[in-house]
């Protein structure tokens, strides 16, 4: 059975647990708006394939990146419903193979993405600090430039963008005092955009005050796009993939 063959009954059995615990979720009387804007760095490697102007170039990289890419998201959230985005905008330069020859990939890149949440469960943790589930559905627009330096004399440039849909699950839990370990997991595209695309991210949370957090973890976003034929031809199919750190700013 293939990956993306598995995962999808796993999402929807996540799911179903999220709509299971709904009967029992308490309700969130809050009626003001709560907003979080959260500031971050990606670091940033690449593993997988990726094609300019019909030429292919592969990536296998566990950890390439020393350069962070600044990113930003918020949330906004009122009771049990709310809203987030997120924004990620890249310029790295990866060593790969082409052809059996070495090959440098630049791959320049922007990832906008917008989303409902709701929060279908809420609780505390053994240790009686706050727990959470949220299932979110998004849209999230991509935009991609790879150039291809390899052994023939003239770089190799594609561009193009597309819209995938998204829908994941995130799970949020209170470990110890001021620490909370919060995952998500996600999937989409379904040919609408990228024929697949899946990720998720696991992050340790530290309170310092009520209203500023810190946080570092690990983020994986997996796409499968491919458009085009001969040497018009542009694919996609590789992971974003590093360790993050950031911030939040609560009020």
């Amino acid at each position: 059975m293939s990956f993306k063959q598995s995962i999808c009954p796993v999402m929807a059995l996540l799911c179903m647990g999220v709509c299971l615990n709904m009967a029992s979720a308490q309700t969130d009387t809050s009626d003001q708006w709560q907003v979080k804007l959260i500031p971050y760095a990606w670091f940033i490697s690449i593993d997988g394939s990726v094609s300019a102007q019909g030429t292919n170039a592969s990536v296998d990289n566990f950890f390439d990146s020393s350069k962070p890419t600044p990113s930003f998201a918020f949330e906004m959230r009122k009771g049990l419903h709310g809203f987030y985005g997120d924004f990620i905008f890249t310029d790295d330069s990866h060593d790969g193979e082409s052809g059996g020859s070495a090959a440098s990939l630049d791959v320049e890149s922007s990832i906008m993405e917008v989303g409902y949440t709701y929060r279908a469960y809420e609780g505390y943790s053994a240790y009686e600090r706050p727990a959470y589930t949220a299932i979110y559905a998004a849209g999230r627009f991509i935009d991609i430039k790879s150039k291809i330096d390899d052994s023939t004399a003239t770089d190799k440039t594609s561009s193009k963008n597309w819209f995938d849909p998204i829908l994941g699950v995130t799970h949020s839990v209170g470990i110890m005092k001021g620490w909370t370990l919060t995952g998500s997991l996600e999937l989409g595209g379904l040919g609408i955009g990228s024929d697949f695309t899946w990720g998720g991210k696991i992050l340790g949370i530290y309170d310092f005050t009520p209203n500023f957090k810190g946080w570092v973890g690990y983020r994986y976003l997996n796409m499968d796009y491919d458009h085009g034929v001969g040497s018009n031809r542009f694919e996609f199919d590789a992971a974003f993939h590093g360790p993050a750190l950031g911030a939040s700013f609560e009020f």
